[in-house]
């Protein structure tokens, strides 16, 4: 895998908010509470991995409104 690969696999907080619907706002929210996908932290920017935001994601799943929340939700 060259640098270049790595570069292009990671997401700027601006594309993962377009990308997976979430208002910018609320990401960056999420990441001061310590809830929501994993992140690097690169100078002063924060740049995700599809994969991690894949198995968050899969984490956040659920099957009905009262199963059970999430460890990480947050509240």
């Amino acid at each position: 895998m060259t640098d270049e690969d790595v570069k292009t696999q990671l997401l700027s907080e601006k594309d993962v908010a377009a990308e997976y619907g979430i208002p910018l706002a609320t990401l960056r929210s999420w990441r001061f509470r310590g809830y929501g996908p994993p992140f690097y932290k690169i100078g002063s920017s924060c740049r995700y991995r599809h994969e991690d935001l894949e198995a968050w994601l899969t984490n956040c799943r659920r099957t009905s409104t009262s199963a059970d929340k999430a460890p990480e939700d947050g509240r």
